[in-house]
């Protein structure tokens, strides 16, 4: 179920959210009936759950510090943890995150994530706060915010932090990440890791990720087939959309239609309903 967070900026309910995959993910979120939640660390970026440069600048540190009035003792213990909190890379696949888009389609998005034949689902904030509703487990959702990775300075307090910026680079993205606590077997793995003497071997985590149900009837408001999927591919998209009856239109990418010159010329084959 969605729960409020002080770490997390969660856009209004109205806010559209649309999720690029492959037919293969398609598929699985509909048998499923679930979402699935990968670790951090297996998401291609290699900052992804790591803190930026700024939060390892030892003055930075022990000025923010030194503003609590602490004796220097325990404002040299503090520093110390900061430190080695944020320079233990394993702490963020104690956690699993969703991935969506916020705002409007994406042309971009569907060249990274999608290809030819890809899918894109489109709901919003409000859809997935109610898909969430039946499972007990905890779902935070947020904004991403995107920083100069040299200059910028997150809090260390609570690990959420560190999975909710990203650096300017991956700005197109315009990400609302949903997060979630992993399953215990993970996190017990993880915290092995964590506290490993340092040259360790990597412990083989139990998992990649993990599933949250959903309902998929509320979750999916349309579903789209890229803008140079075949005719075949939005009609087996059709026919999957039936067979598990979502309910909802499956719809080409409005990225397909034709300017309006050509589609005088009588060119215009694509866009709409597939």
């Amino acid at each position: 179920m969605y729960k409020e967070h002080y770490c997390f900026a969660t856009p209004g309910d109205a806010t559209s959210l649309w999720r690029y995959m492959d037919l293969g993910k398609f598929v699985s979120l509909l048998q499923k009936r679930a979402l699935w939640f990968a670790l951090p660390s297996t998401l291609g970026d290699a900052w992804e759950g790591c803190y930026p440069i700024g939060n390892f600048d030892r003055e930075t540190i022990s000025a923010r510090i030194d503003s609590l009035g602490l004796d220097k003792k325990e404002s040299e213990l503090l520093v110390r943890s900061a430190i080695d909190t944020v320079s233990n890379p394993y702490v963020r696949d104690l956690c699993g995150v969703s991935c969506w888009h916020a705002g409007d389609e994406s042309d971009a998005l569907w060249k990274l994530y999608s290809a030819g034949t890809g899918i894109a689902v489109a709901s919003s904030v409000q859809r997935l706060k109610e898909a969430l509703g039946d499972d007990p487990t905890y779902v935070y959702l947020g904004a991403v915010s995107y920083l100069n990775e040299e200059q910028a300075v997150f809090p260390t307090e609570n690990g959420f932090w560190s999975l909710l910026w990203k650096r300017r680079a991956f700005a197109h993205e315009r990400e609302v990440r949903a997060v979630v606590d992993m399953d215990r077997a993970t996190m017990e793995a993880v915290q092995a890791q964590i506290f490993s003497p340092p040259g360790s071997k990597p412990i083989q985590l139990p998992t990649a990720g993990r599933y949250v149900s959903v309902d998929a009837g509320k979750l999916v408001e349309a579903v789209y087939v890229g803008p140079s999927a075949p005719t075949w591919f939005a009609e087996a998209v059709e026919s999957l959309v039936s067979h598990y009856g979502l309910g909802c239109h499956v719809r080409r990418s409005k990225l397909a239609a034709l300017p309006p010159a050509l589609s005088l010329l009588g060119k215009n084959k694509s866009g709409g309903e597939a």
